[in-house]
């Protein structure tokens, strides 16, 4: 539903000469917001306008204004604002959508979208932290004032456009106004489960809830109408000391599974609890993991422990299988943590630790089915978590250790040095067995706070942040060079082994910090990432999208929908007798086992004999007919790792000088040209 394309002009090149031919419309139209819109038999194709910069000689991007211009009801151009400079240029009409959300008044002005989800009809749903006293929000929300720094819950449309609704969450007085909702699942009958962190004395709480009364800062469950409008229930959940949940899933009993970081000794644990115990003596600010499972109602704990030694551990991020046991990951200090059951690493290896762990709360206390080290000399922290489809575990995270243990197949097995590296690693359904681990990193520094899904070929696909200008990406990504902020966001998806990159790129940040703590991503390979972003200098935001404005000015949410691929390469040069070979990557799987096709654009010439007995059409025009007459050389189906080869193409003996082709498209219906959002990073010029 997305046509991208990019025009890549050498400095001093004329934007102005540049003319595209639409075939098929029935006429061409701009709106008020300058995007152009193609009017076909079918219905309209929306071309947003261009984002467009130039490139300065550092690789810097430099903003400049480009608009559409109609030539007549099939061509249109471009307009560039102000003299042209001698730098190359970049007009690239951009990525699906991509909106801020935050207020511009009240506090410091502080916004950061911290979970999201996508919903099944593609709206998206997020949830933060906001002190903006004109934070959006809608008619009808169950609160619609900020106090303080409250929690929010918003939901977009499905197209970034509008918002379907949006609500606060927060009290106003207390040891701390400060509330703040760290964690987000939404259940099956649509409400919304949301975890945090409350300093409110009146954070707002439901009659008959587990606990209605603030305790030093608490923990906080909240289980939100799905549309938005009221509490189904809300209660603390916390003991007289810090509480502070970092994540929450779902089980199939429709209790609530929360994890997090307690120094309360008397937080709430269970009868049957494994660990009935406060464990931290280290000091009063370290303190013990926990998870607690929490009746449908909220009105009781299900089950409840803490998750910890002697040292500080906190237990980060919890997904649920379809058994009800709580997959957890977060890191351990305490060289005495925990470790039950087929451990793949039992012996604490310095700083901190990431850990996994498997609780199956049926068990009492023997719950703790498996407990695991993992890591090497330094610091490692364990992130995010998810499943595969196979039941695998699969966590992401961060590590400084430069004895990482990572497996022989590996995509990286070695520390890139900087501060720190991302990591992932593949366990068994049963966590005893580990698959595989890799490294990803530069030489500056990368750290994840979220953002880990596995798809349904059992790639994983996780975000992160990094301040490395050699932080690796892959051919046809959405931006290989780091823009040299302070941090910029990355997106990876690797093969299900490991040992490959599918897709890694920079997402094009501002001129400040940016942090991905939210992605989600559909079948076909459209991600959501959501976060907060500095300052708005070159954020990327589309026309039509909900709020096109930095609101700052210190940090504003943002969400950011765009297509990770496939990415279509090619190698040779066009020249009398030449061959070249086509390469699909990063198909996903609804695309696998289907045959695919290359379409083809032509610039430079026309009127070129070529295979087949046809001639080259027209310059910028698809070469449709010549792809479909050498069909089994530009046909090819896709394998289970996402790729596919073509046949060796070759060219005739009288191709002249200066003929370039692009690759431009793949359709899986020959005979249907839908095109897919193939991203085509290479042109191939005669010489």
């Amino acid at each position: 539903g997305h046509l991208e394309y990019d025009l890549e002009l050498e400095p001093g090149a004329d934007l102005g000469q540049v003319v595209i031919s639409v075939e098929g419309a029935e006429r061409l139209a701009l709106d008020g917001q300058g995007s152009l819109l193609v009017h076909t038999p079918i219905g309209i194709l929306r071309q947003s306008r261009p984002r467009s910069w130039y490139v300065g000689p550092e690789g810097e991007r430099q903003p400049v204004d480009v608009h559409f211009r109609l030539l007549d009801e099939s061509r249109y151009g471009f307009d560039l604002e102000g003299p042209p400079r001698p730098l190359a240029l970049v007009v690239d009409p951009p990525i699906i959508w991509s909106t801020f959300l935050g207020g511009r008044w009240g506090g410091s002005v502080w916004e950061s979208i911290n979970d999201m989800e996508v919903l099944p009809n593609g709206d998206v749903l997020v949830v933060g932290e906001t002190d903006a006293s004109n934070f959006p929000t809608t008619p009808g929300a169950f609160d619609r004032t900020v106090e303080g720094l409250d929690a929010f819950v918003t939901r977009t449309s499905a197209d970034g456009s509008s918002l379907v609704f949006s609500t606060v969450l927060g009290g106003i007085a207390g040891h701390s106004t400060s509330d703040s909702a760290a964690g987000l699942a939404v259940a099956s009958d649509g409400s919304i489960i949301i975890a945090g962190r409350t300093g409110s004395t009146d954070f707002p709480v439901t009659p008959g809830a587990l606990d209605t009364t603030l305790e030093g800062i608490d923990a906080f469950v909240t289980r939100l109408a799905p549309a938005g409008d009221q509490l189904i229930y809300s209660t603390y959940l916390g003991g007289s000391s810090l509480d502070d949940a970092f994540d929450v899933d779902v089980d199939p009993a429709d209790r609530a599974v929360v994890v997090g970081r307690t120094i309360s000794f008397d937080f709430p644990v269970s009868a049957n609890a494994f660990d009935p115990t406060f464990n931290d003596v280290t000091g009063p600010f370290d303190g013990d993991g926990f998870v607690t499972y929490l009746s449908p109602n909220g009105d009781f704990v299900h089950y409840s422990s803490f998750l910890g030694g002697d040292g500080s551990d906190g237990a980060e991020a919890v997904v649920v299988d379809l058994a009800g046991t709580a997959v957890i990951t977060g890191s351990a200090f305490s060289p005495d943590f925990p470790i039950r059951g087929l451990a793949f690493d039992s012996t604490h290896n310095g700083a901190f630790d990431a850990f996994l762990a498997r609780v199956e709360p049926g068990l009492g206390t023997n719950a703790l089915v498996l407990s695991t080290f993992y890591g090497g000399d330094n610091a490692d922290q364990g992130r995010s978590i998810a499943l595969g489809p196979d039941g695998s575990i699969v966590i992401a995270g961060q590590t400084a250790s430069t004895d990482f243990p990572t497996t022989t197949n590996a995509y990286d097995r070695t520390f890139n040095g900087g501060l720190e590296d991302l990591f992932i690693v593949r366990f068994s359904g049963s966590g005893e067995v580990r698959l595989g681990a890799t490294l990803i990193g530069g030489s500056g520094r990368e750290e994840t706070r979220g953002g880990l899904v596995v798809d349904s070929s059992n790639s994983p696909i996780f975000t992160g942040y990094t301040t490395s200008a050699d932080f690796p990406t892959t051919p046809g990504s959405f931006a290989s060079a780091y823009l040299g902020n302070y941090v910029d966001r990355v997106i990876i998806r690797l093969t299900p082994a490991f040992d490959r990159l599918l897709y890694s790129s920079y997402l094009l940040g501002g001129d400040s910090g940016e942090y991905v703590l939210g992605l989600d991503v559909d079948p076909v390979g459209v991600a959501t990432i959501a976060g907060r972003v500095g300052t708005n200098g070159g954020f990327p935001v589309t026309e039509g999208a909900w709020d096109t404005t930095f609101n700052g000015p210190i940090w504003d949410g943002f969400i950011t929908r765009l297509a990770l691929g496939p990415v279509l390469l090619f190698n040779g040069q066009p020249s009398g007798g030449s061959s070249v070979h086509f390469v699909l990557e990063n198909a996903f799987p609804g695309e696998y086992g289907n045959e695919a096709q290359v379409l083809l654009s032509c610039s430079g010439t026309s009127g070129i004999p070529l295979p087949g007995g046809l001639e080259l059409p027209l310059t910028f025009d698809f070469c449709t007919a010549w792809s479909l007459a050498v069909a089994p050389a530009l046909r090819a189906t896709i394998d289970n790792a996402g790729t596919a080869k073509t046949p060796t193409i070759t060219f005739p003996s009288n191709i002249p000088v200066g003929l370039t082709i692009h690759a431009a498209a793949v359709t899986w219906d020959p005979t249907i040209p839908r095109l897919v959002s193939v991203t085509c990073p290479l042109s191939v010029t005669a010489e």
